[in-house]
């Protein structure tokens, strides 16, 4: 029996005519490791209430349980660090939350995200003010084809703009909290991240488009891309590059635009997992 093995009960008997459960766990590892031992110890108990909460004793015990006690036989002398560990655990079992923290629940994760974006193109300053007239259909692509035009914008180029200029900003809070040694350990994080992305006709049949940021936290840029197309008339041609960071790779891809032959192309890149 040690605290090191959770999938078995030290011991296990009931009192008061059934309707107490009692169980034990037999600690016989020394304290060389303080802070390795009182996480296994940890471990050990979380398991024991575990069992209690999932029901398994009613196998073996058919009498309706009322009462459950866990009792911790030490073979070695504890430490402080033990006592105050057995305090607050004694504390936080079998206790509401508002009894001990006066909160109506426990903190578990907390997460916010903001975002906020500014774009313009070519027709922005435009005096045309027919916007609300755009046709939403097309009559040299099925509807099938707008469809998944819509779905996949990232798929496929607008030439019908001659620029394009985002700005986004993005906001996250984050904090998952741990219990070590049943004792509240906040995790709270925070990224924050500029990022700009645009695109430019350089001619009626090529077009460069970039996208890169800044991360306020990490102090170095973000996600950073560069991509050129080109208008084959019935082909297209794109040569993307991710410069450097983890996803540092290039894709050059020739291919029919016609979705009912996607699946004529040439292809040339180095994948990211190449570096590695």
């Amino acid at each position: 029996m040690s605290i090191e093995i959770t999938n078995e009960i030290d011991a296990i008997a009931t009192e008061k005519n059934g309707r107490k459960l009692c169980l034990a766990i037999f600690d016989s590892m020394d304290w060389t490791n303080i802070e390795n031992h009182l996480i296994l110890l940890q471990n050990k108990i979380n398991a024991y209430i575990s069992y209690i909460d999932s029901d398994q004793y009613a196998e073996s015990f058919r009498r309706k349980i009322k009462e459950f006690e866990i009792t911790i036989k030490f073979a070695e002398k504890v430490p402080v660090e033990c006592e105050k560990f057995i305090s607050v655990a004694n504390k936080q079992l079998n206790k509401f939350e508002w009894d001990v923290n006066r909160r109506l629940f426990r903190k578990k994760n907390v997460t916010w995200n903001f975002s906020a974006s500014y774009s313009l193109n070519s027709s922005t300053f435009s005096n045309k003010k027919n916007k609300n007239n755009k046709k939403n259909h097309s009559d040299l692509a099925s509807e099938q084809e707008m469809n998944d035009i819509r779905n996949n914008p990232q798929n496929y180029i607008d030439w019908s703009t001659k620029w394009s200029l985002s700005l986004t900003y993005n906001l996250r809070i984050s904090n998952n909290p741990s219990y070590i040694n049943y004792i509240l350990n906040d995790d709270r994080k925070t990224v924050q991240t500029l990022s700009v992305s645009g695109d430019i006709m350089l001619s009626p049949k090529w077009k460069i488009a970039a996208q890169s940021g800044w991360d306020f936290e990490a102090h170095k840029p973000s996600y950073t891309s560069i991509s050129v197309y080109r208008d084959l008339h019935c082909w297209e041609m794109r040569f993307n590059v991710i410069p450097y960071g983890t996803y540092k790779s290039w894709n050059f891809q020739i291919n029919v635009k016609a979705s009912a032959l996607q699946d004529l192309k040439l292809t040339k890149k180095k994948d990211y997992r190449d570096n590695y």
